[in-house]
């Protein structure tokens, strides 16, 4: 028993092929969501869906998220699939040692640190 039940709700989980990203994804799908983690590595990605996909429908799109345009693709491909996303976690990301107000879009992808 767990608790609380998800079923029939769908989680995206950005960075979410190892560590803290591949812990949520695995809880999300042990309560009955379907899940999609996304990395940059589809290798990555393959992985999850071997270790995760015996709790439940999880699917791995993997996409490079210091970048806008793989943001948006990211968002387009999960629409073409699913009516509505119930749950967002956003755990992929970089670094950044300023106010989140000077944070340019293009440091993203001069400044990457993690997933």
């Amino acid at each position: 028993m767990y608790l609380f039940d998800l079923t029939g709700k769908v989680a995206v989980v950005t960075g979410g092929t190892r560590g803290i990203g591949l812990m949520m994804a695995r809880g999300l799908l042990q309560a009955g969501a379907s899940v999609y983690v996304s990395s940059r590595k589809p290798q990555a990605g393959d992985a999850a869906v071997a270790e995760l996909s015996s709790l439940g429908r999880v699917v791995s799109l993997p996409a490079d998220l210091a970048r806008e345009d793989e943001c948006l693709r990211l968002a387009a491909e999960v629409g073409q699939a699913e009516e509505r996303i119930h749950i967002l976690i956003n755990n992929a990301g970089t670094t950044w040692g300023a106010d989140l107000a000077d944070f340019p879009a293009s440091a993203s992808t001069s400044r990457r640190r993690s997933t």
